[in-house]
């Protein structure tokens, strides 16, 4: 199950990196943040690609036509509050017993 989430979660940032690559020029990403790590998803809420995994998006690969997955990136994201851009943590909740939670 934890790797379907991750794997979800991959696709979604992935995703939003395709969708959104014209914001990588948004003025307003956190200081010492390189344009092509930035991906924008509002004015408050971003993801940041940690640089070992940068990848140059493009027009859609052969591979990505057979559904297949591309590789995932490394990031974190972050939110801008009253004091700056603050890093996000997400935390996985406590599962209860059996199959709940």
């Amino acid at each position: 199950m934890k790797g379907i989430i991750l794997a979800a979660l991959a696709t979604t940032v992935l995703t939003l990196a395709a969708v959104t690559s014209r914001s990588a020029n948004a003025p307003d990403r956190p200081p010492g943040i390189a344009p092509q790590q930035w991906i924008a998803i509002n004015e408050r809420v971003g993801f940041i690609i940690v640089p070992d995994n940068i990848q140059v998006l493009g027009p859609p690969a052969v591979a990505a036509q057979l559904l297949l997955l591309t590789p995932s990136v490394a990031g974190y994201f972050v939110v801008k509050g009253p004091q700056g851009w603050i890093r996000m943590v997400v935390v996985e909740p406590i599962k209860g017993p059996g199959d709940a939670g």
